[in-house]
């Protein structure tokens, strides 16, 4: 373990751990921080800073350090569980932070490449994807949260070749959420590299940054940057107050409370060191720098909160000695190492210091190593000092044997492992208690071979435990295992080595010691039977009973037996699970072998006792026993009886007098008696004394009955009453036993209703339909038929009630309107009322006094709001609500639509007037329905709309009209005729040529139509006998009418109309019309052969050498007139017309 990595752990443990608190475990501490006094105070690499961030608190408790290879991350609880580790492989961890909110925020460099990587802080998983920096001059160094968990991450970032300082913010969830770059052109008036290296967040998540620019030729300058969470910057600086040819680093940096940045910077040059702390205020500038004499090099700092404190630490002027420095008062006190007479002792010091705000104290550790002069072997310890307000040592510790250093006041403990690694105890002693038992062993009774487990535990720091028997320490071996934790387990006990005292001394690592109370460990021993069960010899019917004795034992069982089947307790079977059995009534199924199994703990395999015998001597027993007899006077009665049993002898008796023989009491001693003509004076109770050897048995007491017939004398009377009447039916009955009413022959039983069914009198209550009826009365006759009253007949008459009604009717002229009520009660009467006045049948109507009203044919002065009356000979007469008829009329067709003829392209209508109520319309083309679209409109309206007829237009249209009555009329189907309409267009004309006026020559009627031309003067509208009349030039208006339609255009003529002599030269064209191929047949003398369209342009030409037919055109060219001109050699020439028609 070298010394300098070592003092990297402490500088981490004073920032991030908990005062008093103790770990106890091992791990590997990290290992990459060189040994070379020079390369120690250097930035380049990860930055100084970084070196301080190796142990971060976790939220969720215990703390995340940095293992000796830097690529592993160990999250410990309380220093003895390592929860998870997370190995980053080729990647070394160069700075990580924890949020609040769980997340581990963490930077690793492999080669040239950075990474930012995010980690669950309770199971150590990756959230999210991870960011890798591997460009050139792009790479990250430093990392810190804010109090909401937003990461903050700084380093550098190669903009064509440009470094600039890069920040990057992270969400709590990971999302990159902006960049922020940073440079020094505006100090230096030149793009320079500058690289971002330390970062640090206050309460108020105002965030510091400090880097490094190059300005050559010079020595690298500090940067320092105060922005916002949302990268604004509120200054940044490149004046540090340190010697200009200064190899400048900086050691530490820190942000108060209300947005101050310290600094704590050292320049090194061949004139010696310069160690300065800065504070930037909230402009940028610095209102103090503290310089100071140490000659070695400025360790550590740290502030108050708000920053009005500021306590350095570094080494003095001597190689053996450290100072500890508060910059506002000046005070200064040294902390000096070990010297000897043969001269200084060589050293190679570290050290922390921490500021408690709460305590107001100040928490330093320094760390010596070296060589005296004279040779002596090396030299190792720590010193853990403590000082006031005011710097004054309150506490003090020195350990010589290994490196202690500073944890917060605690301090961690350095012990050998290994080769690689070293484990490591964080302890404290100051003020630390004596522990406190808190749970006591508690003394035990076991079996032999059962486990046993003590328990302890107490309150205190760094608790070790040590469990004792009989004041013999133990410890774990096959068999004991926890000898020296809270729990001793011990397995397969044995009452040679183990039983006796336990009890657990507990310590911690000051040496406080304290003891538990004592527990003892017995073993139980096993029962022995004393006294085994007797036989028994007994009569039935009494009580057997079998009992032992047992000595010893812990938690004695029984369990008594019969034979071999287990007995259990009931009312004739007491105490199978105690050592005494009593057997209640015994009989002769109770006879047998008895014997009890004995087990108590430990031993689980029973005792049997000897076996008891149980003799039952046979007893008497009713097997049948005698029953009560009912019967009339005048007639025998028997009573008899069943028994078993030895030397068995009767003796019957009324009561408790014995019976003795006679004529009227026969078999008064044996089984059965019988009593002759029996009168009511032999009436009362009877048994019989059953006598056996084991006693006598009586039988039940039975009773003899002696009854006579009854009489009626009054009979029950009719009745007839309203709903809700009480009434009474009564008889009259001497002799009588019993009385059963009955309703329609169904006995009735007494209820909210009915009440004395089983008397004399039957009362019915609030009497309903339900129960009309017929009643009668039975009374029972013991001794002969029973005897039913005359019928009576109960007649309920009820109120009316109205219960349903016929919906709502909307009807039409003439349909049927039929109304109806349902009503109950009794002999109801019904009067219809029309809008409250009585209706009487008439002519039309009927049913005015029945449940249903009638209209045959409904006329409108019918309608109105209708109700019935409904009354009865009990209780008032109910109304029922109004049944509303309404009557419609029916819609007629006043207006037909009407054929209609138009030409193409014209719009038209087509009406409908209807009287009455209408529902809808629909027009109807051809029977099919139509829609409304840009050709139709009004399709539902009583007027449609056709616009731009076109001959598909042409059709029968018809009108379909739905009435409110829900009946359908039509209207008359009419035409419409669409006729042709010419469509002229003036044609391009060319007078170049001998112009023969033809109308094809001069209009096209683009649709073609089949009519007649006529030519009219435009001046005076007046007609022309035909083109040849024309004069030359003028302006004419042509028109084409096809008798129904006509269209008309106006021609400006300018050629001059002549006659062409198409014989002087035989030319002819053909086929003509054509369907786009021609010939042209000629002489020998033709110069040259033209075709011209209608507007004149020359489409055609070629120059034949001999005579003969020369063919022209193709299958594409456009149907209209051409004009084929032939020249002759002799100068002359013949046009003929061609018409391209398909």
């Amino acid at each position: 373990m070298k010394f300098a990595h070592f003092l990297q752990l402490a500088l981490a443990l004073v920032s991030y751990s908990v005062k008093a608190q103790y770990y106890e475990t091992t791990f590997q501490i990290p290992d990459y921080v060189s040994q070379s006094y020079y390369d120690r105070n250097e930035i380049y690499d990860y930055g100084y800073l970084n070196y301080y961030k190796l142990l971060r608190p976790n939220p969720l408790g215990g703390f995340l350090v940095l293992g000796n290879d830097r690529s592993t991350l160990y999250y410990y609880i309380g220093g003895t569980q390592n929860v998870w580790t997370r190995d980053f492989g080729s990647f070394k961890v160069i700075s990580f932070a924890v949020s609040g909110t769980g997340v581990v925020s963490v930077i690793s460099k492999s080669g040239t490449t950075t990474k930012f990587s995010r980690l669950n802080a309770s199971t150590g998983a990756i959230l999210g994807a991870e960011e890798t920096f591997s460009s050139s001059g792009n790479q990250i160094s430093g990392v810190a949260v804010d109090s909401q968990g937003n990461s903050y991450v700084v380093g550098s970032l190669n903009i064509s070749g440009q470094i600039d300082v890069q920040l990057i913010k992270y969400s709590t969830s990971g999302t990159k959420v902006w960049t922020k770059t940073f440079n020094s052109f505006e100090y230096f008036g030149e793009n320079l590299n500058d690289f971002g290296y330390g970062i640090a967040i206050n309460s108020n998540n105002e965030i510091g940054l400090v880097g490094m620019t190059y300005q050559y030729p010079y020595y690298p300058r500090i940067i320092t940057i105060k922005c916002d969470t949302d990268g604004i910057v509120s200054w940044s600086s490149f004046d540090v107050p340190v010697q200009q040819d200064t190899h400048v680093n900086f050691r530490n940096l820190k942000i108060s409370s209300n947005g101050d940045l310290y600094l704590l910077a050292d320049g090194r040059s061949i004139i010696g060191y310069e160690h300065v702390v800065i504070r930037y205020t909230f402009n940028g500038n610095y209102d103090f720098n503290f310089t100071s004499s140490f000659s070695r090099q400025a360790m550590d700092f740290d502030i108050s909160d708000s920053g009005n404190r500021i306590f350095v630490l570094g080494a003095a002027s001597s190689f053996y000695g450290f100072q500890v420095a508060e910059l506002i008062t000046d005070r200064i006190e040294e902390i000096n190492g070990p010297q000897d007479g043969s001269g200084f002792f060589a050293q190679e010091n570290a050290g922390s210091i921490y500021y408690d705000t709460d305590m107001d104290e100040v928490y330093v550790s320094c760390a010596f190593r070296g060589y005296y002069y004279s040779g002596n072997p090396p030299y190792e310890y720590s010193e853990l000092k403590r000082f006031d307000s005011s710097l004054n040592p309150v506490f003090s510790k020195r350990i010589n044997s290994e490196i202690i250093v500073n944890f917060f006041g605690d301090y961690l403990r350095q012990t050998a492992l290994t080769n690689y690694g070293r484990g490591y105890q964080f302890r404290s002693c100051d003020y630390i208690s004596s522990p406190s038992v808190t749970l006591d062993p508690t003394s035990q009774t076991i079996c032999v071979g059962q486990n046993v487990q003590f328990r302890a535990n107490a309150t205190g720091t760094a608790i070790r435990y040590l469990w004792k028997r009989n004041g013999v320490a133990l410890s774990d071996n096959n068999r004991i295992s926890g000898a020296t934790s809270s729990i001793l387990q011990i397995n397969a006990t044995n009452a040679i080595e183990d039983a006796g005292t336990y009890y657990c001394e507990i310590s911690d690592f000051c040496s406080n010691l304290t003891a538990t109370f004592s527990a003892t460990l017995a073993f139980i021993q096993q029962s022995s039977i004393t006294n085994q069960p007797g036989s028994v010899t007994q009569c039935p019917g009494t009580e057997a009973v079998f009992q032992i004795t047992t000595t010893g034992g812990q938690n004695v069982k029984y369990q008594w037996r019969k034979g071999t089947t287990i007995l259990t307790e009931s009312a004739s079977v007491v105490g199978t699970a105690t050592n005494r059995l009593a057997l209640k009534s015994i009989a002769a199924a109770t006879a047998g072998d008895y014997y009890c199994y004995v087990t108590s703990d430990c031993f689980t395999v029973p005792q049997i006792t000897q076996k008891g015998v149980l003799t039952v001597l046979p007893g008497s027993a009713i097997i049948n026993q005698p029953q009560s007899v009912s019967t009339c006077s005048g007639t025998n009665a028997v009573f008899a009886v069943s028994a078993s049993g030895t030397n068995l002898t009767y003796q019957w008796r009324k009561g408790t007098v014995n019976l003795t023989e006679s004529t009227s009491q026969v078999g008064v001693n044996t089984n059965s008696l019988t009593i002759r003509n029996v009168a009511s004076g032999n009436a009362g109770d009877y048994n019989c004394v059953v006598s056996s050897t084991c006693g006598n048995i009586t039988t039940n007491t039975v009773a003899l009955s002696v009854t006579t017939s009854p009489q009626l004398t009054a009979q029950p009377a009719s009745r007839a009453v309203c709903t809700g009447t009480t009434i009474t039916f009564g008889v009259t009955a001497t002799g009588a036993s019993g009385y059963v009413w009955k309703r329609n022959d169904v006995v009735l039983a007494n209820t909210g209703k009915y009440s004395g069914v089983n008397t004399a009198t039957l009362t019915i209550t609030a009497a309903t339909v339900s129960e009309a009826g017929t009643y009668t009365c039975t009374i029972a006759n013991p001794c002969g038929n029973d005897l039913v009253s005359t019928a009576a007949q109960l007649t309920i008459a009820t109120s009316p009630s109205i219960t349903a009604k016929s919906a709502n009717l909307s009807l039409c002229v003439d349909q049927p309107a039929i109304m109806s009520i349902t009503a109950t009660g009794s002999n109801l009467t019904y009067q219809w009322k029309k809008n409250g006045t009585n209706l009487n049948d008439a002519a039309g109507i009927s049913g005015t006094k029945t449940s249903e009203l009638i209209i045959t044919k409904s006329k409108q002065s019918d309608a109105g709001n209708y109700t019935c009356e409904v009354s009865s000979g009990c209780g008032a007469s109910q109304v029922s609500s109004a049944i509303v008829l309404a009557v419609q009329s029916v819609a007629t067709i006043n207006t037909q639509p009407q054929p209609r003829q138009v030409c193409q392209g014209e719009d038209v209508l087509f009406s409908v007037i209807v009287s009455g109520t209408v529902q809808s319309y629909q027009w109807k083309k051809n029977g099919v329905n139509l829609a409304n679209n840009t050709k139709y409109s009004g399709v539902l309206s009583a007027t449609l709309s056709i616009k731009d007829n076109q001959p598909a237009d042409q059709a029968f249209y018809t009108c379909e009209i739905r009435t409110s009555c829900s009946t359908t009329i039509a209207s008359e189907t009419v035409q419409l005729l669409v006729n042709p309409k010419p469509d002229l267009e003036l044609l391009d004309i060319t007078c170049d040529a001998p112009f023969v006026a033809e109308w094809n020559s001069l209009v096209m009627d683009k649709n073609n139509t089949t009519g007649t031309y006529t030519l009219l003067n435009e001046a005076d509208l007046t007609p022309i006998p035909d083109l040849m009349s024309i004069p030359s030039y003028g302006v004419y208006i042509i028109v084409k009418n096809t008798g129904v339609c006509t269209d008309s255009v106006v021609w400006d003529n300018t050629c001059i109309i002549t006659g062409v002599d198409e014989e002087t030269q035989p030319v002819v064209v053909f086929p003509n019309p054509s369907t786009g191929m021609f010939y042209v047949k000629h002489s020998s003398d033709v110069l040259r052969i033209s075709v011209f369209d209608a507007k004149g342009i020359q489409i055609l030409a070629t120059e034949p050498n001999v005579a003969g037919e020369t063919g022209f055109g193709n299958k594409d060219l456009p149907q209209g007139l051409y004009l084929v001109i032939t020249d002759f050699k002799n100068g002359s020439s013949v046009v003929r017309k061609l018409i391209v028609s398909r």
